[in-house]
């Protein structure tokens, strides 16, 4: 068919369907409309993975500090070491690994411990690649004073170290002694490859070092007195033995030893304040960082301890009585100036007629007043009862008071005593009542009975019942041995101590044979230069300064001492030999 047939015919076609669209639409037939049911597709489930949760274990600080203070006890002196002993290590082992924590310019400007490196304390967690790899490895660490190398003692411990000392007496300790040192700085270098096998441990440590508290979370004494003074609230624990406590403690502290602290936490309260103390400060404050990564934030450390709080003169209760420092400060304040505490008759007789009130006290025996008479308005209170009678004696501790007895070696005594109960106006006559009678001065007969005058108030129990027994328990011959006694034993060859309590220039102008001089004022500082187990014999011009330092060397410990009656005066009227120059 050809190509011009086709097209009629379709366009034929296309004419008949335009026509069929345009016809009227047909009616349907009504059938009912079923409805397809709706099929409802359940969503995919995808399945969720999770992640495995990684539970990170804070650091247990409350064991690792058990530990440590476990391995650093007493015998070991809580980590420390001193100045020499570190410089005897150090000659007999060169490579022992010395850390100074303290920061560059300190050694810039004050050189270092020959062999030392240099990591300041805040950033020795950073740098675990400049310390040794072998925990095992012996570490002395060491700061200016003992604080710092105390915080890094404790941060190298707490990291794993197991054997750290701690020059606690620092580079001023180095430095007093005459040790060598170098100058100029002292950088580490890079000895190992750090290996973390505990990382929440260091990241704490780390953080802990690097975030040192302020002023190191240390505190004075003064301080802690004015808290208390104002009334403060905080706690103060005593982390000192428990023997230490014993024998005297700062008031209103608890005791709970380094040792116990870590077992006893739950005794402390971390919402409160805190200080801390113990003997010098080293303890205390390797329990204040204890504590405070034990989430103690509020703690603090006592500086100086125990013993710069005694320094300051503020209160303990129960302490033991420092005798050294008792007499140190009563020779102090009787010195040349003042006779000794001492004064004539006719002085007493004088100050008597222009004060009748003065309270002067008889200390003989009541046989010898019946005997021999008193001065008048004194009253009789025996030597060896003074300290039975506080409420005979005047309240107020400055009231001026005199005491004497028959020729002055009781009288010196009882000087003594009151003193040693705070008195701090007394003298002492004496030349006694021979020497009163002597001046042909008046007598009253008969007895002198003391009267009730006062409430007794005993500030510190431990020192009255010290010397309440020293006063009812007198050496034999108040220890006291006659010049041709000390003559026989030089004679003879006994072994003794003869010291000269003199002044320098009173021993320059002659003295006995081979006598050492140590004068009275240098006595309590020169302790060390007396064997305590050695009989010592002392004297001075006459007999009341020698008295007075064998009664100081007694209290001491120095159970052998003696007093030669008279002095260097009767040794000369004895014509004994003197050395002269």
């Amino acid at each position: 068919m050809s190509r011009k047939l086709y097209l009629p015919i379709m366009l034929v076609v296309m004419f008949a369907m335009l026509l069929g669209a345009c016809a009227p639409a047909a009616t349907p037939t009504a059938e009912p409309v079923v409805e397809a049911p709706v099929v409802v597709e359940e969503p995919t489930t995808v399945p969720v993975v999770e992640e495995p949760v990684v539970v990170v274990e804070a650091p247990d600080f409350q064991a690792i500090f058990t530990e440590i203070i476990a391995n650093y006890g007493k015998d070991k002196a809580y980590g420390t070491m001193a100045a020499d002993a570190l410089n005897t290590e150090l000659i007999e082992n060169s490579d022992l690994f010395v850390i100074d924590v303290r920061e560059a310019s300190e050694l810039e400007a004050n050189g270092h411990i020959p062999g030392a490196v240099n990591i300041p304390v805040k950033t020795l967690a950073d740098n675990p690649a400049l310390l040794p790899a072998d925990l095992d490895t012996p570490i002395v660490v060491y700061c200016k004073s003992g604080t710092r190398s105390t915080y890094a003692w404790t941060i190298l411990s707490a990291l794993g170290y197991t054997n750290v000392r701690n020059m606690s007496a620092g580079m001023d300790g180095w430095l007093a002694a005459q040790l060598p040192f170098e100058e100029g700085l002292a950088p580490a270098e890079e000895i190992s490859t750090a290996i973390i096998e505990n990382e929440a441990l260091y990241m704490a440590v780390k953080d802990f070092a690097n975030n040192a508290p302020e002023g190191w979370a240390n505190v004075t004494n003064v301080d802690v007195n004015e808290m208390m003074i104002n009334g403060e609230d905080f706690v103060l624990i005593d982390n000192r033995r428990p023997d230490e406590f014993e024998a005297g403690y700062i008031d209103t502290a608890v005791s709970i030893p380094l040792e116990e602290m870590m077992s006893r936490l739950d005794e402390i309260d971390p919402s409160k304040k805190i200080v801390v103390y113990c003997r010098s400060g080293i303890r205390g404050l390797i329990g204040v960082i204890a504590l405070r990564m034990n989430g103690y934030d509020n703690v603090f450390n006592m500086a100086g301890g125990y013993l710069g709080w005694q320094a300051e003169e503020l209160p303990v209760v129960g302490a033991a009585p420092d005798f050294k420092g008792i007499f140190a400060g009563i020779i102090a304040n009787n010195g040349q100036d003042k006779g000794y505490g001492t004064m004539p008759a006719d002085a007493l007789n004088t100050e008597l007629i222009e004060n009748p009130e003065l309270f002067v006290i008889d200390v003989r025996e009541p046989s010898e007043l019946e005997e021999n008479g008193h001065i008048p308005g004194a009253v009789n209170i025996p030597v060896k009862t003074l300290a039975d009678n506080m409420n005979l004696l005047p309240q107020e501790l400055d009231t001026p008071i005199v005491v004497y007895c028959k020729s002055g070696t009781r009288s010196t005594y009882a000087w003594t005593i009151l003193q040693m109960l705070g008195y701090t106006n007394v003298r002492n006559m004496s030349a006694g009542m021979d020497g009163w009678l002597g001046a042909q001065l008046g007598a009253e007969e008969g007895l002198a009975p003391a009267e009730e005058i006062s409430t007794a108030i005993i500030a510190d129990e431990k020192l009255y019942m010290a010397v309440k027994d020293f006063a009812n328990n007198a050496p034999e011959g108040w220890a006291t041995t006659k010049n041709v006694d000390v003559q026989e034993m030089l004679i003879n060859g006994d072994e003794f101590i003869l010291v000269d309590v003199r002044r320098a220039d009173e021993f320059a102008a002659g003295y006995i044979d081979p006598a050492v001089n140590i004068p009275l004022e240098e006595l309590l500082t020169r302790t060390g230069e007396i064997d305590p187990t050695a009989k010592v014999v002392v004297y001075c011009k006459s007999g009341i300064r020698s008295l007075i330092a064998t009664i100081a060397l007694r209290l001491n410990g120095y159970a052998d001492a003696l007093s030669m009656s008279g002095g260097i005066l009767g040794w000369e009227g004895a014509d004994l030999p003197v050395v002269t120059p």
